[in-house]
């Protein structure tokens, strides 16, 4: 499926995403980027990246998926991901 389209189906149409899908392996529990510490700990670290990535002025990759992306697309992004996230544990 072309990037455009999969970008367009992902943050757009309202189906949720489903279980187990790919992860770049950077991002997979267990590698050093992805360490399991204290709840509180994890839990205020997210909360400061939350907020460090709704700024505008953030400076941003293209997503590895997605490729090139506004700042609309990754606000859409990181509230679907989030969600997802959330689902995942019960929320």
């Amino acid at each position: 499926m072309p990037r455009e389209l999969l970008k367009s189906k992902a943050l757009w149409e309202p189906t949720p995403w489903q279980k187990n899908f790919y992860t770049v392996p950077a991002l997979r529990l267990g590698t050093p980027t992805m360490r399991i510490g204290l709840f509180e700990d994890d839990q205020a670290e997210v909360l400061v990246e939350m907020e460090r990535f709704r700024r505008p002025e953030q400076g941003r990759v293209d997503h590895s998926l997605f490729g090139q992306m506004s700042y609309v697309d990754w606000m859409r992004w990181g509230y679907v991901h989030t969600d997802h996230h959330l689902t995942q544990f019960g929320r």
